[in-house]
């Protein structure tokens, strides 16, 4: 299933904020190894967003298949179909 037939997904600056999350997590790696350890830990958060990014923009999407039910999509492909409730709030007199 391509974007076209998906009507919301995430737009593409996800992915390159993911792409620059992982270059820190390189830029991190490098510092590890000249300078110290302590850099492990941005390693690992940079590292862990970057994935992140990468993965809420590849799979994340939603699909309306009539007006109250529709399928989306969770950052690890998994699909649900569910349906859109109304507004139930009572309205004070």
């Amino acid at each position: 299933m391509n974007n076209k037939d998906k009507d919301m997904y995430l737009p593409i600056w996800v992915c390159c904020l993911g792409v620059v999350f992982l270059v820190a997590a390189l830029v991190c790696l490098t510092f590890v190894f000249t300078t110290s350890a302590y850099f492990l830990v941005g390693f690992a958060v940079c590292f862990g967003l970057g994935i992140s990014a990468i993965l809420c923009w590849k799979n994340q999407w939603i699909m309306m298949l009539d007006d109250n039910t529709f399928i989306y999509s969770t950052m690890f492909g998994r699909q649900k179909k569910t349906s859109v409730f109304g507004d139930s709030r009572v309205k004070a007199e």
